[in-house]
C-alpha cells in the first residue's frame, strides 16, 4: 500500500510545487517588469516627448497595457511550444524564451529570428521584452533600432541607436558597427545624407569587411552625387533665365 501511494504522491507533490512556483514567478515577473519598464521608458528620449503629453492616469494605463501585452506574447509562445511536435528553428527560440523568461539574450535571439522572417512587429515585441529585462543592452537596442527603421518609425529608431552606442557594450559579432550601420540607415531615410555617410564610415572603421555597411555607403554616395547633379542643373536653369 505504501509503495502504491508513493507512486502517485511524489508526482502529485511535484506537480503542485510546479503549479504554485509558476504562479509566484508570474507575479514576481509583473512586479519586476513594471519596475524595469519604468526605468527603460524614462530613458527613451522619444518616449519622454510622448509622456509629456499624457496624464499620469493615461501613462499608468499605457504601462499596464505594455506589460500585459508582453505576458500575452509569452503565453502565445508557450502554446506554440506545447502544441508543436516538429519544432522549427524559430520555435526552438520560442522554447528557449519560455525556459529562460528572464534571459534578455534569449529574447533578443528570438527577435532576430522573427526579424529575418519579416515578422517585424513580433520582432519588436521580443526586443522590447529583452530591454525590459536589461534596458542598457547595446545589441538589443541596436536591433530595436533596425526593426523600428523597417517599420518606418525613424525617430524612435534613431533614439534606440544612440542609446545602443551609450549602452552596456554587449554586442554581437559586428560589435558597435551594427549600431552605426543601423543609425546610418535611419539617417538616410530621414534624408540626412551627410550624417548617414558619416555613420556608415564609422561602421566600416570598426568592421572593415562589413558588406551591408559597404552597400549602404555606396547607396548614400550615389544619392549625394544625384543631389549635387540636380543642384547643378537647377543653377544652370536659373542662370539662363536671368540672362
Amino acid at each position: 500500500m505504501r509503495t502504491i501511494a508513493g507512486t502517485w504522491i511524489v508526482p502529485l507533490t511535484v506537480s503542485l510545487w510546479l503549479f504554485f512556483t509558476s504562479h509566484v514567478q508570474a507575479i514576481n515577473a509583473q512586479v519586476i517588469n513594471a519596475q524595469v519598464f519604468h526605468h527603460f521608458f524614462s530613458n527613451d528620449l522619444n518616449s519622454e516627448v510622448v509622456i509629456s503629453r499624457l496624464s499620469e492616469e493615461n501613462l499608468s494605463q499605457l504601462k499596464e497595457s505594455f506589460i500585459e501585452d508582453r505576458f500575452d506574447f509569452v503565453n502565445t509562445l508557450r502554446s506554440d511550444c506545447l502544441e508543436s511536435s516538429d519544432l522549427t528553428e524559430i520555435e526552438d527560440n520560442y522554447c528557449a524564451v519560455i525556459a529562460h523568461s528572464f534571459d534578455f539574450v534569449a529574447w533578443n535571439n528570438l527577435g532576430q529570428k522573427l526579424f529575418v522572417r519579416g515578422r517585424d512587429k513580433a520582432a519588436l515585441m521580443a526586443y522590447d521584452h529583452s530591454l525590459l529585462i536589461n534596458p542598457e543592452y547595446s545589441l538589443g537596442l541596436a536591433n530595436r533600432c533596425g526593426v523600428l527603421s523597417r517599420l518606418g518609425e525613424y525617430n524612435q529608431a534613431l533614439v534606440s541607436c544612440e542609446l545602443a552606442l551609450k549602452g552596456d557594450g554587449r554586442w554581437g559579432i559586428r560589435g558597435a558597427a551594427l549600431a552605426w550601420n543601423n543609425k546610418g540607415d535611419v539617417l538616410f531615410n530621414l534624408k540626412r545624407y551627410q550624417e548617414s555617410l558619416s555613420s556608415f564610415d564609422r561602421a566600416l572603421a570598426i568592421s572593415h569587411n562589413y558588406a551591408g555597411a559597404q552597400r549602404n555607403r555606396a547607396v548614400v554616395l550615389h544619392q549625394l552625387q544625384k543631389i549635387t547633379q540636380e543642384q547643378g542643373e537647377d543653377n544652370d536653369i536659373r542662370f539662363s533665365e536671368s540672362v
